[in-house]
């Protein structure tokens, strides 16, 4: 799973994802996920974050859940988004020191389709190279 170092810089960056992830909005992938998923499907975001896309999927007709290894990103995503269901585990791959979210649905058919990301983990505010790659 998901190792005790990536998981302790997640959480203390949780701040600065929030405030980020308020500031832009992945426009493609909520087209795709317009096209793609199932409404009504089940719905699974893992590495959900502050959940700005579990929410969104929610509110388009995607019955969501949202799953990610840091218990201060789930907070955010809690107070910002009081409706979500979201559930803490720390056993999310990623043991190339990379974060790995991915959002997945199957409609009826049992077809999947699957958003993929992979990005550093992000430097607390006090780091040098703060921000996102």
């Amino acid at each position: 799973g998901m190792d005790e170092a990536t998981i302790r810089q997640y959480d203390l960056t949780a701040n600065e994802v929030a405030i980020f992830h308020s500031s832009i909005s992945p426009i493609r992938l909520y087209e795709l996920a317009k096209l793609y998923f199932a409404p009504g499907a089940l719905t699974l975001d893992v590495g959900c974050g502050v959940g700005r896309d579990c929410n969104w999927l929610l509110n388009n007709g995607f019955p969501t859940y949202g799953v990610d290894a840091s218990r201060q990103m789930l907070l955010k995503a809690r107070y910002g988004y009081p409706h979500l269901q979201l559930i803490l585990d720390s056993r999310l791959r990623g043991n190339d020191g990379l974060s790995t979210g991915v959002i997945a649905v199957n409609d009826a058919k049992s077809s999947k389709i699957c958003w993929i990301h992979k990005r550093g983990v992000p430097k607390p505010k006090n780091h040098p190279n703060k921000g996102f790659p």
